[in-house]
């Protein structure tokens, strides 16, 4: 397990329509409040094992001191390294911090 300290900003989509009226992703904003937080990075390999194959993924669990209600599971973490798509946010008791599970976009 791999652990390294970082300052984390969370970016939300801002949507945009094409001109045959489809909406996509036009860019990406940083959160107001939520931008040069001090976090945990922990690495973690998550195993999914099939019938005839194992399905392994990189899972990275960043840890933000205090209790950030906002983050939701449509934005997105960016750190100095890589940028992370969040895949869930776990309950931790005490709410002293905030738990993100995400998968790293970029190499």
């Amino acid at each position: 397990m791999r652990r390294y300290r970082q300052r984390v900003t969370f970016q939300e989509a801002q949507w945009t329509r094409t001109p045959a009226g489809q909406q996509v992703v036009g860019s990406w904003e940083n959160v107001t409040g939520l931008t040069d937080l001090p976090a945990t990075v922990i690495v973690e390999t998550d195993e999914n094992r099939g019938e005839r194959m194992t399905l392994t993924t990189d899972l990275y669990r960043i840890i933000v001191a205090g209790d950030r209600r906002t983050v939701t599971d449509t934005m997105a973490v960016q750190d100095g390294v890589a940028v992370y798509d969040i895949v869930r946010i776990e309950p931790t008791l005490g709410r002293r911090s905030t738990v993100v599970v995400a998968q790293r976009v970029t190499p």
